[in-house]
Order: structure tokens, then C-alpha cells, then sequence
């Protein structure tokens, strides 16, 4: 028994260490102390829904906010972040107070997925546009791709399109993806590539949106 315990003492003192050591921004140093208290914190789906929206413009201010909520309504997060969902440190948002975040803690070598709820307009007529912004522990980009899922308990069902991006680790930066892909997709998701520990993945003032014809 003194070892099973000796064996979840050590990372807990050297993830607090690590922590130190890389000057973690407050917000993150919050999602730790979330995470060390709940053990359901893995569990990121505020609400399932299955009927088919047409648009999104979600700015993500309707929701109750901070460390330990969820992913916003019909949201979904998957794949190595150990906690997303809406959050509202001060300054961390684009606009207004709220805003999305996925944190790794001690994850890496990952991929790390925001989902969409799910869409009726996966075709050649909807595109989508958002802000990112991201960063490893070590401060670099993290390069991050478009695409769609069939279903979104399955990242099996990832399907790319565009071309690969990189996050402006410093501040968020608008991105406009290509007209979306007329597939069986249902969903759609943005994948992160997940390289180092403490790494963390804003998002804010999402829309799903018919392209502009005019």
C-alpha cells in the first residue's frame, strides 16, 4: 500500500515543481488545482444533442463560466486534453469575458479536438470562422487542421481538409476555413497537434455560416 501511494505522490510534487519552473500563467496554475480536486473533471459535455443545427454564432458568453465547467451546449472535447471547457480569467478572452479553453496538463504526443454539435450544412455551401490562439510550454505554435466527423465519440472519424495551420502563440488570430467539404460528416472539429506538457488552446467568437456569395 505505501508504494501505491508513493506512486501517486511523486507526480503531484513534481507536476507543482514543473509548474514553478515554467511560470505557468494564473489561469493554468487555476485548471491545476481544478483538476487535483475533481475527478470528474474528464467529462466535458455539458449537454448531448442530436438534432442537426444549420449555423453557429457563439460568442460563448451565455454560459456559466470557470474552472471545472464544461464544454458549452452540444459542444463536445476530446482526445489529450485533460480538462476544456468555458472559462473566464480575466484577459484570456477575445471578446467579452468568456472563452473556451483546452489544457493538456501532463499530456503530450496527442492530438487534441474541439468539436462542433452537430450540423446539417457539412457541404459546399457553409464555411467556418473563429479565433485561436495557443501555445506549448515552451511557448511555441501549435499546428492545428480543419475537419469533419461522423460521429463525435469517435476522433476514428476525423476527416482533414484545408490546409494545416499554426496558432500565433502570443495573441488570437482570426481563421476563415475554406468552403466546407460536401461529405457524410456531421460535426465539425478542429484537431491539435499535442507536443509538449501544460499545453493550452484558446477559443473564442465561434460561427458556422453560410459563405458569402455576394
Amino acid at each position: 500500500m505505501k508504494n501505491n501511494y508513493l506512486i501517486l505522490f511523486i507526480p503531484l510534487i513534481s507536476g507543482i515543481m514543473f509548474s514553478q519552473e515554467l511560470n505557468l500563467s494564473p489561469d493554468l496554475l487555476i485548471e491545476q488545482n481544478a483538476i487535483a480536486k475533481n475527478s470528474n473533471n474528464s467529462i466535458f459535455n455539458r449537454v448531448t444533442c442530436d438534432t442537426a443545427i444549420e449555423t453557429i454564432r457563439d460568442d460563448f458568453e451565455s454560459y456559466v463560466a470557470g474552472a471545472g465547467e464544461d464544454m458549452p451546449t452540444c459542444w463536445t472535447s476530446a482526445g489529450s486534453f485533460v480538462a476544456a471547457g468555458v472559462r473566464n480569467s480575466d484577459g484570456n478572452a477575445y471578446s467579452g469575458s468568456n472563452y473556451v479553453l483546452g489544457y493538456t496538463l501532463f499530456t503530450a504526443n496527442g492530438f487534441g479536438y474541439f468539436i462542433t454539435p452537430n450540423l446539417s450544412t457539412i457541404n459546399n455551401l457553409y464555411q467556418g470562422q473563429f479565433y485561436v490562439r495557443g501555445a506549448g510550454s515552451d511557448g511555441s505554435a501549435i499546428n492545428f487542421e480543419y475537419g469533419t466527423m461522423s460521429d463525435n465519440s469517435d476522433v476514428s472519424t476525423f476527416v482533414s481538409f484545408g490546409s494545416p495551420q499554426v496558432t500565433n502563440p502570443e495573441e488570437y488570430e482570426l481563421y476563415t476555413t475554406p468552403v466546407g467539404p460536401n461529405n457524410s460528416g456531421e460535426y465539425f472539429a478542429l484537431r491539435f497537434e499535442i507536443e509538449t506538457w501544460h499545453t493550452a488552446i484558446y477559443l473564442d467568437d465561434f460561427e458556422w455560416i453560410p459563405i458569402d456569395t455576394d
